[in-house]
């Protein structure tokens, strides 16, 4: 079996049935704060690394309010969006 990613390996390792869904079928996955915000981190870190002048806070920012459409489709309350908020901008900050 080859895995592609260290997400491959932890997903076939929780459940190989999701495993198979995801990786083989490929299946559509409904979008959750987790996956968005983490691709917010991910987007902030690349373009941080291509721009080291620019404080990480202030990308990081730019993009969340980008997704803010996305975000609020999740139908998460004000506070718990806020907490999600703060807890992966502190992973950008801590990058």
């Amino acid at each position: 079996m080859k895995y592609n990613s260290a997400s491959a390996i932890n997903t076939y390792n929780t459940c190989p049935r999701k495993y198979y869904y995801k990786y083989k079928l490929k299946l559509p996955e409904e979008k959750n704060i987790h996956q968005l915000a983490g691709s917010i981190v991910h987007e902030a870190i690349k373009i941080k690394s291509l721009n080291p002048q620019k404080p990480i806070s202030e990308i990081f920012d730019k993009i969340w309010n980008e997704h803010s459409k996305e975000l609020k489709e999740l139908g998460l309350s004000k506070d718990e969006l806020l907490s999600y908020y703060n807890q992966f901008k502190q992973m950008a900050l801590n990058w």
